[in-house]
């Protein structure tokens, strides 16, 4: 290779082609280039949950391992209401603490993670990465997410009590009754 198509990473000080992103090892990565199951996190938005479970899959294949049969266990944050905006109460409170707890100088390690660059990050959580709603809501939100992102696994992190006993005493009835008429 030649100089000129050729450049230096600083801060890894490996020679890439101009032109090509560098490949940062991540988590994901490292763990699929080894055949390593994941769980995946509660702060990334539903989009990035998505391509998370993609690029897994991708480098699984890429690096030998079968991808059938794999469950993806799946951590999000949920708030279950009465109403709409109960659960957007209980959404906007729990996300405005985790920023909160997240973002505090004092008890982070390196730079601020790139959820909390965004203009409002509690937005960012009741928009893209909580799902909240009305136990039927809720029911729908997680079917789109089946479907949209391939989410198999639920791990539920209820972000009050009243979300955990609507979401396990209605929305999980709710759900067992649909499975058994379909």
């Amino acid at each position: 290779m030649t100089a000129s198509r050729c450049s230096r990473s600083r801060s890894s000080r490996r020679i890439r082609r101009s032109g090509s992103p560098p490949r940062r090892r991540t988590p994901i990565r490292r763990a699929a280039e080894s055949g390593y199951d994941i769980l995946q996190d509660p702060h990334a938005t539903h989009g990035e949950i998505g391509e998370k479970r993609e690029l897994y899959y991708q480098i699984l294949r890429e690096h030998g391992f079968h991808v059938e049969g794999r469950v993806i266990p799946t951590a999000r944050l949920l708030a279950v209401g009465a109403t709409d905006q109960e659960a957007d109460d209980v959404a906007r409170a729990g996300a405005a603490w985790t920023v909160s707890s997240y973002s505090n100088p004092s008890k982070r390690a390196g730079p601020p993670a790139a959820h909390h660059l965004v203009a409002d990050p509690v937005e960012r959580y009741m928009n893209d990465v909580v799902i909240r709603g009305t136990p039927d809501r809720v029911l729908d939100k997680i079917a789109e997410l089946r479907e949209t992102i391939g989410l198999e696994y639920l791990m539920c992190a209820p972000l009050s009590h009243q979300s955990f006993t609507l979401f396990t005493e209605r929305s999980a009835a709710q759900a067992a009754v649909r499975s058994w008429r379909a």
